[in-house]
């Protein structure tokens, strides 16, 4: 997952034009995708907590966790 801003750029044909999102790598991702979920349509990537930044509480919380449990050191 990228840490910059989402951006208009076009990283590949498995893109679409007009659209402001974050860089996605599908040729590193798509063997992975299809390796634990065969014929899954990527939903759960437009609806990930994980891809929102700062707008879902769970980083938050995971941003607490890490930093006060010692096994993450």
């Amino acid at each position: 997952m990228s840490q910059r801003e989402p951006g208009w750029d076009i990283t590949g044909p498995w893109n679409s034009e007009g659209i402001r999102t974050w860089a996605f790598n599908n040729p590193k991702c798509d063997p992975i995708r299809k390796a634990y979920a065969p014929g899954y349509c990527s939903i759960c990537q437009s609806v990930c907590v994980f891809t929102k930044f700062d707008e879902a509480i769970i980083h938050d919380v995971v941003k607490f966790t890490a930093s006060t449990t010692g096994i993450f050191n």
